[in-house]
């Protein structure tokens, strides 16, 4: 369909105050919070985890040694898909703009790129819990029994899910400061966001901006607060209102570029309609669950 002077009467009058263009402000691009970003030139990449070694033995005089292999771990292959929209103008509607509306819809298309980068991303969120939706592990984002290279599993989610709270927060910041890597060493993760459903964010506020235990009279020190020194994110993208997500200072979870947006334009020779267009290439997921921890709540 082309946009013209029949379906775009009111921008051909004169005299108007405003013309509001259903853009209050500019989306923010809150994809880039979640994830680290990279870009590729052919059509798939994958990754590949390589474990290190485990911990040394006590040994004995003239005693010999035990010698350790490296062990390949799980793969994940990233390929992008294509994402595109368009639009038309017909010549006149242009031309009798009397209040420049036209020449900003290119812009408005600005908002439309953002929204689906944000919500393609995290719907990986928004999928975390679901195991039709395994990383190159079997499972889910998370679980309670990601299968470590070297044997056993470990968990990246609260055993038993919980709404979001200082003791639920406890209780994960807990779980990752004990997280090993596939050879059983432990790994130094530090919590840095906090990513909520919007209907949430009162509730993380009060949690992290407290200085006292919240919810009570006590006097005791609110252990939780300025532990995300990333910050706190309510998303709107986030489709459950309980499941809540801490995400650490070392995390792999992925953007993967293929074709930045592109931006298209040319008059139609045959209708003299002028035709706008954008694409671009792309997608996202996780390498590895570790440096993430989450609970889907109650």
């Amino acid at each position: 369909m082309t946009m013209n002077r029949q379906t775009m009467a009111a921008a051909l009058e004169v005299g108007l105050r405003r013309t509001l263009l259903q853009t209050v402000k500019a989306i923010l691009e809150s994809w880039k919070m979640g994830f680290q970003s990279d870009e590729i030139n052919r059509a798939s990449i994958s990754d590949v985890g390589f474990t290190d070694f485990g911990p040394m033995q006590e040994g004995t005089e003239l005693g010999g040694y035990t010698y350790d292999d490296a062990l390949q771990g799980f793969r994940t292959t990233y390929t992008p898909n294509k994402y595109q929209k368009a639009f038309r103008i017909s010549e006149e509607l242009l031309d009798d703009d009397r209040n420049n509306l036209m020449r900003r819809y290119p812009q408005a298309m600005g908002r439309s790129i953002v929204h689906t980068l944000n919500a393609t991303h995290w719907n990986v969120y928004n999928n975390a819990f679901d195991s039709n939706y395994p990383g190159g592990d079997g499972k889910a984002l998370f679980a309670t029994d990601h299968p470590l290279v070297g044997g056993g599993t470990q968990a990246n989610k609260l055993s038993v899910a919980a709404n979001l709270s200082p003791e639920a927060i406890e209780d994960a910041i807990t779980a990752l400061l004990t997280t090993v890597d596939d050879r059983g060493k432990f790994v130094s993760l530090t919590p840095d966001k906090l990513f909520v459903p919007a209907q949430l964010w009162a509730t993380a506020r009060r949690i992290d901006e407290t200085k006292q235990e919240v919810g009570t009279a006590n006097n005791t020190v609110n252990v939780i607060s300025g532990m995300f020194p990333g910050g706190i994110h309510p998303i709107p993208y986030l489709t459950s209102t309980k499941a809540w997500f801490i995400q650490c200072d070392y995390h792999e979870l992925w953007h993967i570029w293929r074709k930045r947006i592109v931006f298209g334009f040319e008059d139609d020779f045959d209708t003299d309609a002028y035709k706008y267009k954008a694409r671009g290439r792309w997608t996202q997921g996780f390498t590895s669950p570790w440096g993430m921890f989450a609970s889907e709540g109650v």
